[in-house]
């Protein structure tokens, strides 16, 4: 009965605030330099990397991404940000992190919002065309030959 009076006294209620347990484990990391950071963030691709398999499943995604290659994606996503130098976006990407991960384990946002670091990247939606004989449409038997490494000059 204590918990519900403290949601009631802060104006907000029982059911639909989330609990205080989300921030007691989500403290925001505030680190003051860089290697703080980096130490920081391999944290949250440890946490990351430990509850993905929970994530997929109880989002019945592990007939579409296995783990591992979940895994693997998300250190894919890290990578891609290791050049972030700035201490305050640092920190607000590591707390947004953290959220995002835990209301992913907790339900509270839908897995489309969690599903582009986890899923692979597709290459069907990038207009890629495989077909040699649509993609040469239209252009002279040099060109076929040269696009294809046919005859090339050798300077």
């Amino acid at each position: 009965m204590a918990a519900m009076s403290h949601y009631l006294t802060k104006g907000t209620n029982y059911i639909t605030g989330k609990p205080q347990a989300i921030f007691k484990f989500n403290l925001p990391p505030r680190t003051t330099t860089l290697p703080g950071a980096h130490i920081e963030a391999l944290r949250l691709y440890r946490e990351v990397c430990r509850r993905l398999p929970y994530i997929l499943k109880i989002n019945q995604k592990t007939h579409e991404v296995h783990p591992t290659a979940a895994r693997l994606n998300v250190a894919n996503q890290f990578r891609k940000n290791a050049y972030v130098r700035n201490l305050d976006l640092l920190n607000a990407m590591l707390s947004s992190g953290y959220e995002t991960l835990y209301e992913s384990v907790w339900l509270y946002n839908h897995y489309h919002n969690f599903a582009g670091l986890v899923m692979p990247q597709r290459l069907d939606s990038q207009g890629i065309n495989y077909m040699e004989a649509s993609k040469l449409k239209g252009t002279s038997e040099f060109l076929k030959k040269f696009y294809g490494g046919h005859s090339r000059p050798n300077v």
